[in-house]
């Protein structure tokens, strides 16, 4: 049993905007706010029972949130007086993945059971902003934060029995294969401006959250091997960079370069009940 959620955002949604005359100006805001809660719930008292002839029959309860999001404007100003200015935000106010066995629920399995919650994607957000005139000023920011919380809960009195291995992970397998994240914030700023004014701000942010928790009065047991595990180090693809160029950095040979990043991650595996098994 499966339970994915996908949210995908590409190029041609992109803003463009251009801005001519003697005092020009363009600007733009862009923001994109995820609110995805991935579920499964066996209910209390519920049983799912997985009985056949091998090792192959078994139980999966897997939970997913699938990102790909491009964010992408674009400024352009020319005049006397210029002027771009753009605000993009990438962020999730929930972007939750989460299995639960209910009060009392009973799952036996002849083959393996595997319980994960799960997320995965690419974020990249970009600013690009390019003025030229006498006087030039850009103001650009740029910030991609994103927070999944990954949560498998085994509920008071639930009941588990497999035959063959017991895998519940949270933000990873089993098999050590964190979940996979590409988190980018890039700002491309260029001025040929006698007087260029920049400003620019641009930051990445991944925070996971991945707990495991087994209530008391559950009971979760394996003929084989329990593997239990909540991703705690979250590597990830990281970046946030703000490139300015203009005639006072190009005397220099170089650009400037600026932006944050943020990582962190907890994995917790909580058990209050009892386990039957064999833990490597």
């Amino acid at each position: 049993m499966d339970a994915i959620n996908r949210a995908q955002k590409d190029q041609d949604g992109r803003i463009d905007v251009v801005a001519v005359g003697l005092a020009s100006a363009a600007g733009a805001d862009s923001i994109t706010t995820l609110d995805m809660a991935t579920t499964i719930d066996v209910g209390d008292d519920a049983e799912l029972i997985s009985w056949g002839l091998g090792d192959t029959d078994g139980i999966a309860l897997n939970s997913l949130n699938d990102l790909d999001i491009t964010e992408k404007v674009i400024l352009n100003a020319s005049g006397a007086l210029a002027g771009t200015g753009a605000t993009m935000k990438i962020k999730d106010d929930e972007l939750l993945a989460k299995v639960r066995v209910g009060k009392n629920a009973v799952l036996v399995s002849e083959g393996d059971i595997q319980i994960a919650s799960r997320g995965q994607g690419e974020v990249v957000g970009t600013v690009e902003a390019d003025s030229s005139g006498a006087i030039s000023v850009s103001v650009t920011n740029a910030n991609v934060n994103i927070t999944p919380v990954n949560t498998v809960l085994i509920d008071q009195g639930a009941d588990l029995t497999t035959y063959g291995d017991m895998n519940i992970s949270a933000g990873t397998d089993t098999d050590f294969n964190r979940d996979d994240y590409k988190i980018h914030s890039l700002i491309d700023s260029f001025s040929d401006s006698v007087i260029p004014i920049d400003d620019a701000g641009a930051s990445a942010t991944l925070s996971q959250t991945n707990n495991i928790t087994i209530a008391s009065g559950s009971h979760v047991k394996t003929a084989r091997q329990m593997n239990l595990h909540a991703e705690r180090f979250g590597f990830a693809d990281m970046d946030a960079q703000t490139k300015t160029v203009n005639w006072a950095s190009a005397l220099g040979g170089t650009a400037e370069l600026g932006g944050d990043v943020t990582i962190g991650t907890t994995g917790t595996v909580s058990n209050a009940g009892t386990r039957n098994g064999y833990s490597p």
